[in-house]
């Protein structure tokens, strides 16, 4: 993931929790960016939105990197269970 799309992952995050990035500075926005940039320099930032998406449809507070990178671990399952029983 690039840096121009850890701000739009950090656009959609602000848009389903505002009360949460309120009052951030610019400086403070870009530093955000960068560290879920590196955080998940090696991850497609497709991948990276479906995890981000399922942890907001199942939480009130914005996830943490750490959640975030938990759930990805979880997609490849969830995606191998759905193939599987498509399979069925």
């Amino acid at each position: 993931m690039t840096d121009k799309e850890a701000v739009q992952i950090l656009a959609i995050l602000k848009a389903a929790y505002p009360n949460s990035y309120k009052g951030m500075s610019k400086d403070e926005a870009r530093a955000t960016a960068t560290v879920w940039a590196v955080q998940f320099a090696d991850i497609p930032v497709q991948v990276v939105s479906i995890a981000v998406n399922k942890l907001i449809s199942s939480s009130p507070f914005p996830p943490a990197i750490c959640e975030v990178k938990t759930k990805l671990g979880s997609l490849y399952w969830e995606a191998k269970e759905m193939l599987d029983s498509d399979m069925r």
